[in-house]
């Protein structure tokens, strides 16, 4: 009375419906399925029972004289229901069925197979369900028909059943496409970034191995309780948590790279070898593949700042995936939608055809002055098309590649860099070296030539040096070989190859020159470019007063 008097309704915990709510609720779908299936199935016995024992077949026709037996129809509603839920049943068991099949056949990210037959399950389950409709409707119904008694043919009236038939086959014109459009759209969906997200979770298994083991080596040391200040409350006893948390932000993943680093690092040594990870890893094989993950420079040793690069370089990655990804199912539901209306156009043109030969003629008549505004369709039609073709078949970048464009209006024909901050159907947003946003249409975009520094390997840095005509090969040669030099002291930067290019005689004044060296990274990074770049000018600079060589 007390809780009634202040408003309160308590719910009584004890009462059946309400402990058969929360079993309901915590059940699975097939249960759930099976509750939804035995109630109507129980209601739709009626007619065929009525049929059976009640009435002879004769009698209660559905469609008046010459109508469908009571029985037979009643069996048709009991299939059309049954059906429903059975294909439910059976469609609920595809993404286990799937995730085994995958375990099976050693795939290495069964989970996307499983979220695969998820995706497809509703419309796998629509599809059988009118398949089911279809085939039962003509076997119950016009094949039991009751005879029609002298005198009464002009009684009947049994349209209505070419008429259902003729709706069940457009539904089921509509399922299919639908079925072939939702398999085509998931594996669009599943496909898309497969071996970046395959790698880039290879490459944090190995981080949470290195995690484990440095855990083991340095809880009780500074560098541990860094990490752990990082972490706040998360739990340091989930390494794939803690490494996950960690791979939110640069200064994070730094701290990351150095602890995993002072873990496995001898005494004695500021670089990290092959045979220092051995005992991380079990097999050689996980060795040498952790060991080419942070050599990025190939020269055989792994110094901390490889580490941090490294530890950076998953967590942009991982952040540039999820963004793509994003993006991604915003332009596949764009996408999706055009192809439904696509095939409610086609499953009412199949219907139409089918209802009536004079309605499929006045289609047929209806069609010619509509090809006549084709041209106002056109140009949109044309323009979807090219997006279509842009993101799917040529996706030149991704969310967060670094990109120069060639030929963007109001840009400068040498090109002009940027980074990918948003991918949509119709158009890309772009973010330049100053901070600006640029947002571009993707048909536009489909005629521009495209670099993608991500994807591509080492680049050049070239330099033109200007100096007093009459300087000395000699000289020269030796800048060259200096250069050389400079590079092998910094095997991590750079190739020690230097490419010298005489390019022209300013008559007797001066003569230019182009300085050619490799680095041993894409330029996807550009502090990481900036810092190796002036490192370098900084040396050729010195280099060229050492040696005396002269401005014009």
């Amino acid at each position: 009375m007390d809780n009634y008097c202040n408003g309160k309704d308590k719910k009584n915990e004890d009462a059946a419906l309400y402990r058969f709510w929360l079993f309901y609720k915590k059940s699975p779908s097939f249960v759930r399925y099976i509750v939804y299936l035995i109630p109507g199935a129980a209601m739709l016995l009626l007619p065929v029972l009525l049929g059976a024992f009640r009435f002879s077949p004769d009698e209660m026709l559905v469609g008046g004289t010459g109508g469908v037996e009571l029985l037979w129809f009643g069996i048709w509603l009991e299939i059309v229901w049954c059906s429903l839920w059975l294909s439910r049943l059976v469609t609920s068991l595809m993404p286990h069925l799937f995730y085994s099949l995958a375990r099976v056949a050693c795939s290495t990210n069964a989970k996307k197979w499983k979220y695969f037959g998820q995706q497809l399950e509703l419309h796998t389950a629509l599809f059988l369900w009118i398949l089911a409709m279809l085939v039962a409707f003509k076997r119950t119904n016009y094949g039991h028909r009751a005879p029609v008694p002298n005198g009464w043919e002009d009684e009947v009236n049994l349209g209505w059943i070419d008429i259902v038939n003729k709706v069940i086959i457009a539904l089921f014109t509509m399922a299919s496409l639908n079925f072939v459009e939702k398999i085509g759209i998931q594996l669009i969906a599943t496909s898309f970034h497969s071996t970046r997200i395959v790698n880039n979770k290879a490459d944090i298994g190995q981080l949470v191995q290195l995690y484990k083991y440095a855990k083991a080596r340095l809880e009780q040391s500074n560098n541990f309780w860094q990490i752990s200040n990082i972490l706040g409350a998360i739990d340091t006893n989930v390494p794939r948590q803690v490494v996950s948390e960690l791979l939110r932000s640069t200064p994070a993943a730094h701290a990351l790279a150095r602890l995993i680093c002072k873990s496995v690092v001898r005494d004695g040594r500021d670089t990290v070898y092959p045979d220092d990870l051995k005992s991380v890893f079990e097999t050689q094989e996980e060795v040498d593949a952790a060991f080419g993950v942070f050599d990025k420079s190939l020269n055989g040793d792994i110094s901390v700042e490889e580490f941090e690069a490294v530890c950076n370089e998953i967590h942009l990655e991982k952040k540039a995936i999820a963004a793509s990804l994003k993006d991604l199912d915003s332009v596949i539901g764009k996408l999706d939608k055009v192809f439904l209306v696509i095939i409610v156009v086609i499953t009412a043109i199949v219907f139409v055809s089918i209802l009536s030969g004079l309605a499929a003629a006045g289609l047929v008549l209806a069609g010619a002055p509509l090809l006549g505004f084709a041209w106002v369709v056109q140009p949109t039609a044309e323009e979807f098309l090219q997006c279509v073709k842009f993101f799917f078949l040529k996706h030149p970048f991704d969310v967060g590649d670094r990109v120069t464009i060639y030929g963007i209006p109001g840009g400068d024909m040498a090109g002009n860099d940027y980074y990918v901050a948003k991918i949509s159907l119709h158009y890309t947003e772009f973010k330049d070296m100053h901070g600006y946003i640029v947002r571009e249409s993707n048909p536009l975009l489909n005629t521009l030539a495209i670099l993608n520094r991500r994807r591509s390997g080492s680049f050049t840095d070239v330099l033109s040096l200007e100096m007093r005509f009459g300087t000395p090969a000699c000289v020269i040669d030796e800048l060259k070989d200096r250069m050389v030099d400079y590079c092998l002291n910094n095997k991590r930067d750079f190739q020690p190859t230097i490419i010298m290019e005489m390019t022209k005689l300013d008559q007797v004044r001066s003569c230019h020159m182009n300085m050619a060296v490799l680095h041993k990274s894409h330029f996807q990074d550009e502090l990481l470019r900036l810092n190796r770049h002036n490192k370098f000018v900084t040396e050729v600079m010195h280099q060229m007063t050492q040696l005396g060589i002269q401005t014009p």
